[in-house]
């Protein structure tokens, strides 16, 4: 906003990559946690991100999505092909992994 518009200090109309602009029009980082579950392994560096929780990497269970968050690997129990038993949530490296199969398969 022009010098006459702005109600806070530092508004923006723009913001450097890795950053939007706030309710108070201040740009800040888009956040991005690393920890256990659902939360990165690995944050993308603050330049290269486009939305909030961008992550490189996710925690084993999880799967990088395209948008970069990371969703639970999915794992479905039922008759035929489907799994008798899953792999628990925290070990699997893929989806669909039993660790009991239903018989013929």
């Amino acid at each position: 906003p022009s010098q006459k518009d702005r109600i806070f200090d530092n508004q923006c109309t723009k913001c450097n990559p890795g950053h939007f602009i706030n309710i108070f029009g201040v740009c800040e980082p888009f956040p991005c946690e690393v920890g256990g579950g659902r939360s990165c392994l690995e944050c993308v560096e603050v330049e290269k991100r486009t939305v909030e929780h961008q992550c490189l990497s996710c925690n084993v269970g999880f799967a990088l999505t395209s948008t970069g968050q990371c969703e639970p690997l999915l794992c479905t129990e039922g008759a035929a092909n489907l799994c008798q038993k899953c792999v628990n949530q925290t070990v699997l490296t893929g989806p669909n992994q039993c660790t009991d199969c239903n018989p013929g398969f």
